[in-house]
């Protein structure tokens, strides 16, 4: 838990919805997948917040644009 924060800094850097997804390529259309579905057909907010020491760091997959070309290509998100 103490590597959260810097593992989910590093992650806002790749094409990856998550960490699950970017252990294995099924895995990774399954949560791009879910939560692009989630979000624009939904509605709904998804982030992923990690809080230490005092200091919050929160990552919103679609808003990552290395993450929305993939929802773009993969599961036909519009852009």
């Amino acid at each position: 838990m103490k590597e959260a924060p810097q593992a989910y800094r590093e992650l806002s850097q790749t094409p990856f919805a998550s960490l699950y997804g970017s252990q294995s390529i099924l895995e990774d259309y399954a949560e791009l997948f879910t939560w692009t579905y989630y979000t624009e057909e939904l509605h709904q907010h998804y982030s992923i917040t990690v809080t230490q020491d005092g200091k919050t760091f929160t990552y919103v997959p679609l808003d990552n644009p290395l993450v929305r070309q993939r929802s773009v290509e993969l599961v036909g998100l519009s852009n």
